[in-house]
């Protein structure tokens, strides 16, 4: 089978949005089965709650489209900053509610492992502040991606370590990684495969793959650790 008609079968011809507010930059893209038709960057430099809804109004806009056409809604769940992944789960419930439709959630670790292109395993690393990564190990075979392990958060040092350890050094990396220890992979001959992705379109390819096979799964925050405030008063 030629790659053009496995991805006819995998995604169809339906209109799919895919959102990420995981991370400070985030952003969206509407796909035509496969085809990515439109897609923006969110302001890094402003909050989620002042972007999202400016940056899919042009996002549609530029599209030719109206939200109502919109057959699968997806959105990343995280782990990331808990007032982003708030708002964008929230947002994107609303909306698919309103337009009769599924939310479909996809973490950050797949979408980025999607992402990166690559075949066979691959690591994750997302910086996670506070002197962490957090910290994800998957496999992609014809599309299809797949946990090999927990996923965890690392302090710094030991994520290090853990890359470059036996049987992971010239594993792939992809993600949002800490630029000191990007550096230090990079100086120790680590396989780094992309440090930025359109991880929203990933995340609409997965979503509209994982509804035609009916494994959607719906969509919840997926923090890893505790949000700051309760890690602050204990709770």
């Amino acid at each position: 089978m030629n790659k053009n008609a496995w991805q006819g079968r995998q995604y169809g011809h339906r209109i799919a949005l895919g959102v990420d507010t995981s991370s400070p930059e985030g952003g969206a893209a509407i796909l035509r089965g496969s085809e990515i038709i439109a897609c923006v960057r969110f302001d890094g430099g402003r909050p989620h709650s002042n972007t999202l809804f400016e940056g899919l109004q042009q996002l549609v806009a530029d599209a030719g489209i109206e939200f109502g056409q919109v057959e699968i809604f997806s959105v990343v769940t995280g782990p990331g900053g808990f007032t982003g992944l708030r708002v964008g789960i929230s947002s994107l419930s609303g909306m698919a509610r309103a337009c009769g439709r599924q939310l479909v959630g996809v973490s950050a670790f797949d979408a980025w492992a999607y992402a990166a292109g690559v075949a066979g395993e691959i690591a994750i690393v997302l910086e996670a502040g506070r002197g962490q990564h957090y910290f994800g190990l998957r496999k992609i075979t014809r599309g299809v991606v797949e946990t090999l392990s927990k996923d965890s958060v690392l302090d710094d040092s030991t994520a290090e370590r853990l890359l470059l350890g036996e049987g992971l050094r010239m594993t792939p990396k992809a993600g949002r990684i800490g630029q000191q220890l990007s550096e230090r992979l990079a100086l120790a001959g680590a396989d780094i495969r992309c440090e930025r992705a359109d991880t929203a379109a990933a995340a609409a390819r997965l979503a509209s793959a994982r509804m035609m096979s009916g494994e959607a799964a719906a969509a919840s925050p997926y923090y890893i650790r505790p949000a700051d405030a309760r890690a602050i008063d204990g709770k």
